[in-house]
């Protein structure tokens, strides 16, 4: 999983998430670095999974610029997670004409359970702008997936609960993701499901993050770059990837030491099930 963040500025302050407790300053990624890791990720064969690690992606002030050098230049899918509320007929228009995928964190279709999850009342608002963007994408080549959130506020929540609201679709899927414990974050997991060893996880050996400064993360819970691989501006993704700093933090998970892997030592591991 290879992630580049558009940037860590958010409009919205959920509890799970630890972006409330984040230090480093908030920003965009410049254009010409976002050009310099799309033009790498091209040349290495490492596709590009998704344009977000924290962050709304959608607030970038270039977005279109950035999405439409990726159409033309990029090498995978460029998925876009966003929240949802901040969707209008510009962004939707930017979304069918440059991208392939776009992940709408919807999370609940019980108002009560959203207020608490992505703490405000906008619910009504966000479920306008999701069938907007469902009518507006049709025939365009556009995939949407809304995702739900399984957490102990709604276990027995179902895929028909959201095709009640948005129906069914050629070009739209449902996606049931198990929430996780962020370090820092509210715990809303699931309490009887088992969680992986965290020399176990799978984080570190398969996922690559570009925060919007440059800092290279191995976990996408890493909001400050903590546990850093190196900066791109200084290495290129693939001394990133094959790095010593990286493959010192994999030897030091198998080993169980994570006296130099803080993120780590504070996670509650991979929930699985």
């Amino acid at each position: 999983m290879f992630c580049i963040e558009l940037t860590n500025h958010c409009n919205l302050r959920c509890p799970m998430c630890t972006l409330g407790t984040m230090e480093r300053p908030a920003g965009f990624i410049e254009p010409d670095l976002f050009r310099e890791v799309v033009d790498q990720s091209r040349r290495f064969g490492i596709e590009v999974d998704w344009f977000h690690i924290y962050g709304e992606p959608l607030l970038h002030p270039r977005i279109e610029e950035l999405m439409a050098y990726f159409r033309e230049h990029g090498l995978g899918l460029g998925g876009i997670s966003t929240n949802g509320l901040i969707l209008n007929r510009h962004r939707i228009h930017v979304l069918k004409t440059y991208c392939t995928e776009v992940l709408v964190a919807v999370d609940s279709m019980r108002e009560e359970v959203y207020r608490v999850l992505r703490a405000n009342d906008r619910f009504s608002e966000l479920c306008d702008k999701v069938r907007l963007l469902i009518d507006q994408a049709a025939g365009t080549g556009l995939r949407i997936t809304i995702q739900y959130l399984q957490t102990r506020l709604n276990p027995d929540e179902t895929q028909a609960d959201f095709e009640a609201v948005f129906g069914r679709h050629p070009h739209v899927t449902y996606f049931t993701k198990i929430t996780e414990q962020f370090a820092g974050g509210e715990d809303f997991t699931l309490q009887e499901l088992p969680r992986l060893p965290k020399q176990n996880c799978p984080k570190l050996h398969h996922f690559l993050g570009i925060l919007a400064n440059g800092e290279c993360v191995t976990c996408c819970y890493d909001v400050d770059g903590e546990q850093s691989a190196g900066n791109i501006r200084e290495s290129n993704l693939l001394e990133l990837w094959n790095g010593e700093s990286r493959r010192r933090q994999l030897r030091d998970s198998a080993a169980g030491d994570f006296s130099a892997l803080p993120l780590c030592d504070k996670c509650a591991g991979a929930t699985v099930g």
